[in-house]
């Protein structure tokens, strides 16, 4: 009766509303077990971890900790170097000090509006025990006393993977990296932080009787308070996904190592970027004077080989192609459509 009980969490978004009907549904919703199966299969083991750290207490305590590694949930170089970066709290009497010293008396609503923009990292909601028991179990499978807790894996693969460079020359800086990379994804578990939720850009409005699309000023809003890396809410910036991107499409086998690694998430996270950077490379923004018009049977190709390691095409997707290529439509239009 249990096991059910469990299984029925286990497949609800938001278990939280089924605690609230009694006290037995409230205690199995909130055993430890629980909670590490419920994180596990709704993000993913690689994504597990991050997740319970985000939500912070009293979700995540030590038994949900040790439950999620004993069901073999992921922790990696990268992100015990994340966490300590985003573990504990700003000093708000600092920030005032500051506030008032470098732009004087300021209107009490003007203040508020700064000091909300100074979020608290994403993992400043766990206990002392929870962060002291993960950066143990990443001492223990990385390098003991050696492990770089000041580095970044994220800017290695950066540089692995020529990000610096332009496509035709990262290509073989790349294949000279290659052994390299492969290791710091296999030995060191590197994989990045999951996507920002996306928001929707537009919602629909009623005005006059007619029904249309204006901007969601919320999602907008949302947008701007992430530009600085890293984030305060964790989740990993679009330019730091668009290096996975890039390294995937100059080398798609990528896709094949991270799976092994049980990091089977990796298209999803990354979809809509390698679709679109597939799109750019086929037809450039700016092309060079050698640039030829691709084919359909060229561009089924780079596509299919994309589908084959479970990129998808989506309806969505090709209406963002039309848009970003909307100067472009009489190169691209149909062939996109009939690929």
């Amino acid at each position: 009766m249990l096991e059910l009980k469990v299984e029925i969490i286990l497949h609800l978004r938001n278990p939280t509303v089924l605690a609230k009907c009694s006290h037995e549904w409230n205690n199995i919703v909130n055993l430890p077990s629980t909670k590490s199966k419920w994180l596990i299969g709704r993000n993913g083991r690689t994504h597990a971890l991050f997740h319970a750290v985000r939500m912070g207490e009293p979700f995540i305590n030590l038994d949900v900790v040790e439950c999620l590694f004993a069901q073999k949930a992921h922790i990696s170089r990268y992100f015990i170097q994340q966490l300590v970066l985003g573990f504990g709290n700003y000093d708000s009497r600092l920030i005032d000090l500051k506030l008032t010293h470098n732009m004087g008396t300021l209107d009490p609503d003007r203040k508020k509006s700064i000091q909300n923009k100074i979020r608290s990292p994403w993992a400043s909601n766990i206990s002392f025990e929870v962060y002291s028991r993960i950066l143990k179990e990443g001492h223990d499978r990385f390098d003991g006393n050696d492990i770089p807790i000041r580095g970044n894996d994220m800017e290695s693969f950066y540089y692995l993977s020529a990000g610096p460079l332009v496509i035709r020359q990262a290509r073989t800086k790349l294949k000279e990296n290659k052994k390299e990379i492969k290791a710091l994804i296999r030995r060191y578990k590197f994989a990045p932080f999951p996507p920002r939720p996306k928001t929707r850009k537009h919602i629909l409005e009623k005005k006059d009787g007619n029904i249309g699309l204006k901007p969601n000023s919320e999602s907008e809003s949302r947008g701007t308070n992430f530009g600085d890396y890293p984030p305060s809410d964790g989740y990993e910036n679009v330019r730091q996904l668009t290096v996975i991107a890039r390294a995937i499409l100059i080398y798609p086998k990528l896709v094949n190592v991270w799976k092994k690694n049980g990091y089977h998430e990796i298209v999803n996270d990354v979809n809509d970027l390698v679709i679109r950077g597939s799109l750019l490379i086929l037809y450039p923004s700016r092309s060079s004077e050698d640039w030829v018009k691709p084919g359909l049977a060229q561009v089924v190709d780079k596509l299919k080989d994309l589908i084959l390691l479970g990129f998808e095409l989506t309806d969505a997707l090709i209406g963002d192609a039309l848009i970003l290529f909307e100067h472009r439509l009489k190169d691209i239009g149909e062939i996109l459509i009939d690929a």
